[in-house]
């Protein structure tokens, strides 16, 4: 059994930004530096490389799903009309990804199945929010057409039969009738 990473250590907020400079793709050395700026002093290169190591193998991993799931999409003609729900299932992923790498480096990690689940069964319901949002735009698309038709239709009876009117002249009535004049 190991020790635990001077890098698992550190605040989540320092290992956030280590996820973000490495994302960015700065070198080993350019995060350290930053680090000790931070007051990280504890960590080591060789700790660090590890850590890269692991980061880089978990998004690597997170690509080849993202590409999967884009196969499928296409293959099944299933494509969500927004990205939102795509980016928390592939977050989900991750967190069960680094969990499991977590486990297999070190014996004292906890897992924390519970936790998982919570955050599997709110991403299910953020899904069916989305669905629900969607038929709530279809709706409401639905009574702004019927209104701005019954709109139109008044217009055709407030009309003079004699008058003539250009085009420019029909379209401000138009949005003079709509109130977007």
């Amino acid at each position: 059994m190991g020790r635990r990473s001077s890098i698992r250590r550190l605040p989540a907020e320092v290992r956030q930004e280590i996820d973000r400079l490495l994302g960015q793709e700065h070198t080993l050395d350019e995060i350290l530096a930053h680090l000790r700026t931070l007051g990280a002093d504890s960590v080591s290169r060789s700790a660090l490389g590890r850590y890269a190591t692991d980061f880089r193998e978990v998004a690597a991993r997170l690509r080849e799903t993202k590409v999967a799931a884009a196969g499928f999409a296409r293959e099944l003609g299933v494509v969500p009309e927004g990205e939102a729900h795509m980016v928390l299932v592939q977050m989900l992923q991750a967190r069960m990804m680094r969990s499991g790498m977590d486990r297999i480096k070190d014996d004292d990690a906890k897992e924390d199945a519970k936790e998982l689940m919570y955050i599997a069964r709110t991403i299910r319901d953020l899904m069916a929010s989305t669905k629900d949002r969607e038929a709530i735009k279809a709706q409401l698309a639905k009574e702004i057409a019927a209104e701005n038709k019954a709109k139109l239709d008044d217009l055709d009876g407030e009309a003079e039969p004699t008058k003539t009117v250009t085009m420019r002249e029909a379209l401000d009535m138009v949005r003079q009738h709509l109130g977007v004049a």
